[in-house]
């Protein structure tokens, strides 16, 4: 999350931020509504933003579900280290 959005999850805007679209407070939340909402041009660090087509934007969004995955509550819900790499693996290039 912190790679494609350039914020870090302890951004001193979190403490005063509130999300218009849903609300969010925090990195986590942040994203995890951008990407249930399809509008993740906003939340991708500006240093990436350049032209990219829909697939490179759904690879994007690809990445950010399987980071959400990894910060999961509960770490039994977590993906294993093998899990991860093979979504990442069936991403096209």
């Amino acid at each position: 999350m912190e790679l494609v959005t350039g914020r870090r999850p302890t951004d001193f805007e979190f403490n005063e931020m509130e999300d218009k679209k849903v609300g969010a407070y925090s990195l986590i939340k942040l994203v995890e509504s951008r990407v249930k909402l399809n509008d993740i041009n906003d939340i991708v660090d500006q240093a990436l933003k350049i032209e990219f087509d829909s697939n490179e934007e759904e690879s994007i969004a690809d990445i950010l579900n399987i980071s959400l995955e990894c910060t999961q509550d509960n770490p039994g819900y977590r993906p294993t280290m093998e899990e991860i790499i093979i979504k990442l693996n069936s991403m096209p290039h």
